[in-house]
């Protein structure tokens, strides 16, 4: 569909080649980052240069991979629509940052609710090449990954339903549904704190739609660096050195990428330019 899209010229080709190529250079320092950890599994039973080249290989077509649908999906997305009410960029940036501050809260509530178990020191990060960037290198993978997920789902929602002006009950739907699958089964095994769980987020992700994201995708980055930026301020308690600057490093590399795809979106949508490298 991306490449599609791109031969009409409805893709946004500056976004999609950016996108990509941060997602390569992040990927590949990942993968460097945390290479300690992967050779110490390696097996004695076979040749070290092969178990080596083997992984370097495999671990960079997946990369290349990721990067490359990554590239397409924020291409893709970025243009399916325009925004339909006036929002100044200031009062999107706090709009996105509320409803982001209020879904957390939501969540730690419904978390919760979960058994208590006994809190050990993390070590993530321990096993690392350099321990100080591993939590903001994999955060923000996974904040990437969030992101253009959220783009892509509210994105087809808006075509589906026209606009938000057909069939605003199935989107409804499939908003809800999409909520209540992004929650995994509790560890506790609880079905109804689970169900509640389950519920409090679908819940959330409708109302976020609704409230502000069908009016401009360019506040999902925002929404999703909030609630990034909560659960990685923790980070700077785990027990392995340097922890605490690994927090604040995430957080600023965090805030970055959002800024930047902020900027971005925004600039696609209201200006129909595409943001400088």
């Amino acid at each position: 569909t991306g490449i599609v899209a791109w031969s009409r010229g409805t893709f946004a080709v500056r976004y999609c080649l950016t996108t990509g190529l941060v997602g390569l250079v992040i990927g590949a320092s990942v993968i460097t980052n945390q290479s300690p950890s992967s050779i110490s599994g390696f097996s004695t039973a076979q040749p070290f240069g092969t178990q080596i080249t083997t992984m370097v290989v495999s671990d960079m077509l997946m990369i290349i991979a990721i990067s490359a649908g990554l590239a397409l999906n924020a291409g893709l997305v970025s243009t399916w629509r325009q925004p339909r009410v006036e929002i100044s960029r200031n009062a999107l940036i706090v709009a996105g940052i509320l409803i982001a501050l209020v879904a957390s809260s939501l969540t730690f509530f419904t978390n919760s609710l979960e058994t208590a178990t006994p809190e050990w020191p993390d070590t993530f990060g321990a096993d690392s090449m350099f321990p100080i960037i591993a939590s903001a290198l994999i955060t923000s993978v996974g904040f990437i990954g969030n992101t253009l997920v959220f783009l892509l789902v509210f994105g087809f929602i808006d075509r589906m339903t026209i606009g938000w002006t057909r069939r605003q009950v199935l989107g409804l739907i499939l908003l809800f549904v999409f909520g209540a699958i992004t929650i995994a089964p509790t560890s506790s095994g609880i079905f109804s704190s689970w169900a509640i769980s389950a519920a409090v987020t679908a819940i959330t992700i409708v109302t976020i739609y609704y409230l502000v994201a069908r009016h401009d995708l360019a506040v999902v980055p925002i929404i999703t660096a909030t609630n990034t930026i909560i659960y990685a301020i923790p980070v700077g308690d785990e027990a392995y050195p340097s922890a605490m600057l690994g927090s604040g490093l995430t957080i600023l590399l965090v805030a970055g990428l959002a800024w930047w795809s902020f900027l971005a979106l925004w600039n696609i949508n209201h200006h129909n330019t595409q943001h400088p490298l």
